[in-house]
């Protein structure tokens, strides 16, 4: 009887042990790390490159500064590091080089003379730079695709005691971007808000974002 048994306990493992081998599993063991722990699938999958662009994955992803600048707008629901870059000082021609410093705003305006709705915009821009002018804010005008005998004399024009022409640089990190275009960096040095084609009603919540955030 008992032989019986034993007889009919290694046929059904024989025949478990061929379903595996039919099945494929038998010949693909599971993966296990340096520690010798298993990996569950989805692990498995995000190391082999299966599972790239999926949300979870991107939360840990380093951030693509260049990409985020280009693609967002208004605020900015990213931490991107305001960047840093060179440029020409105006009306010296002297060079110019930018970094943001702890504990102050950035706000970078960038234009252009022959670039209508900076011209209109202009006056608003500057009487918002003189409103604010004792916070700890840090203003630049910076003309793109423009020549120096016309970024001065528009300085001259409106009043401009200082303003910065772009080099190929400046329109690199920036990104080309569509004017007038206004990008806002917090006190730590981090990008707030960034505008494109930037209206009259951006400059009221530029302004009211300085306000609030140079008072804490």
């Amino acid at each position: 009887m008992r032989k019986k048994s034993l007889k009919h306990l290694n046929l059904l493992v024989f025949f478990f042990l061929a379903l595996l081998a039919t099945s494929g599993l038998a010949n693909d063991p599971p993966k296990t790390d340096e520690h010798g722990g298993k990996f569950s699938k989805a692990v498995d999958q995000k190391l082999n490159g299966k599972n790239k662009g999926t949300k979870k994955e991107d939360a840990h992803a380093a951030p693509d500064v260049k990409s985020k600048m280009e693609h967002t707008d208004g605020y900015v629901n990213e931490w991107i590091p305001f960047p840093p870059f060179n440029a020409i000082a105006l009306p010296g021609l002297e060079k110019f080089s930018y970094k943001p410093t702890r504990g102050e705003m950035t706000v970078v305006v960038m234009l252009a003379t022959w670039c209508a709705p900076c011209v209109k915009m202009m006056p608003e821009i500057l009487r918002l730079q003189a409103r604010t002018a004792r916070l700890p804010v840090k203003y630049l005008n910076i003309f793109t695709n423009d020549t120096k005998q016309d970024a001065i004399g528009f300085m001259t024009e409106h009043g401009m005691k200082s303003g910065v022409l772009a080099t190929h640089e400046v329109l690199a990190t920036f990104k080309n971007p569509e004017l007038p275009a206004i990008y806002v960096g917090d006190r730590n040095s981090w990008m707030l808000m960034r505008y494109l084609k930037a209206t009259p009603e951006n400059l009221a919540e530029i302004e009211e974002s300085i306000r609030y955030l140079t008072a804490i």
